[in-house]
């Protein structure tokens, strides 16, 4: 009798033991967890930039983890891609390990990877010394002044001074600024180029590649290239396109029922620079419901010679609209127009008599 109670006594002990093991586990456990971790915003590089530079230069080497106990902790990142490709456009992401308190976790960044929109090469037949005119810039530019909206830009700088120049990371010191009501204003641009650094000898030549999606707006631009030593050259340039722009819309008959054809009309004039060719498209919307309409657009494609007009038309256009306020949108690549309408119920028979 005494050894069961001994084991009852023991086995009670035990369990208590087992509890307050637990209970302290948990209370730990539940101090300690992850309660927030650092968000790390999209990271967008140029083609040609390698993982390592990416680890190395963008992704951060710590972050902050906040507890559920709402103390910070600053922990390191080992960070790890599998599938990167960096001449391929796209976006990836890499993953990052952390511990906390031995306990391991993880957090992801994304990577675009964007196609080059800028490039610079060393000429080995460039711009001739001899051939330059002494334009009072350490910097001699070279370049075609008018482009159109679509084209790439080509520029040549020659380093005019006697000692070679650099040019910073990516941007290549390039700054644009345009002329807006006369003042000359900075020009925002998103530039991908992947070079470390770019070096031009004395008296030699580089070739500049602006891609055409990187200045895509019409309007005079002033290019300025600043080398790391101080030295500076400037060019002016004017970009062109067209401009569809759609007026007068008129839609009959003025009073439209179910059975009715529709013709719609406009006038759409090229007040832009250049000759184009645009597919200019009619689409509907049903204004009165959340329901599209079963009509699909409707395209014509025009060309126009700057300040050509055209009148446009769609006529006989069938449909099965059913009674309710309508919206019609003209719409070229530059500009477009709407015109509301309604369409009205079909009276009966009966009701007419």
């Amino acid at each position: 009798m005494f050894k069961i109670k001994n084991k009852l006594a023991y086995s009670f002990i035990f369990l208590i033991f087992l509890i307050t093991i637990t209970s302290a586990c948990d209370f730990f456990t539940e101090d300690t967890a992850i309660k927030t971790i650092d968000t790390i915003e999209t990271i967008n590089v140029s083609q040609g930039t390698t993982a390592n530079k990416i680890i190395e230069n963008k992704l951060p080497e710590t972050i902050e983890v906040v507890l559920s106990d709402n103390s910070t902790e600053t922990v390191e990142v080992d960070w790890r891609n599998h599938n990167y490709d960096k001449d391929k456009a796209g976006s990836y992401y890499f993953s990052g390990t952390f511990m906390v308190n031995d306990i391991a976790d993880s957090i992801r960044a994304e990577v675009i990877v964007k196609e080059n929109n800028i490039e610079a090469t060393t000429l080995d037949n460039g711009l001739d010394e001899d051939d330059i005119s002494d334009n009072g810039q350490d910097i001699y530019i070279e370049a075609e002044q008018e482009y159109n909206n679509d084209e790439d830009v080509e520029i040549k700088i020659f380093n005019n001074t006697d000692e070679k120049l650099s040019f910073s990371d990516l941007s290549l010191g390039l700054e644009v600024e345009k002329k807006i009501n006369g003042q000359w204003e900075v020009y925002d641009l998103e530039i991908y180029c992947y070079q470390d650094e770019f070096k031009l000898a004395s008296k030699k030549t580089a070739q500049v590649t602006i891609k055409a999606n990187l200045i895509s707006e019409p309007g005079n631009y002033r290019v300025t290239f600043n080398s790391l030593e101080g030295s500076t050259g400037e060019v002016n340039l004017s970009f062109k396109q067209a401009n569809f722009q759609i007026k007068d819309i008129t839609i009959t008959p003025d009073e439209i029922t179910e059975k009715d054809d529709i013709e719609i009309t406009a006038k759409i004039e090229n007040t832009g620079d250049i000759s184009d060719t645009q597919n200019i498209q009619l689409s509907f919307t049903k204004l009165d419901s959340e329901w599209g309409v079963s009509i699909p657009p409707l395209s014509k494609e025009i060309s126009l010679d700057p300040g050509d007009k055209y009148g446009l038309v769609f006529d006989n256009i069938e449909h099965d609209f059913s009674p309710g306020e309508y919206q019609a949108e003209i719409s070229s690549n530059n500009h477009q127009d709407e015109m509301d309408f309604e369409v009205l119920a079909v009276e009966s028979e009966a009701s007419s008599n």
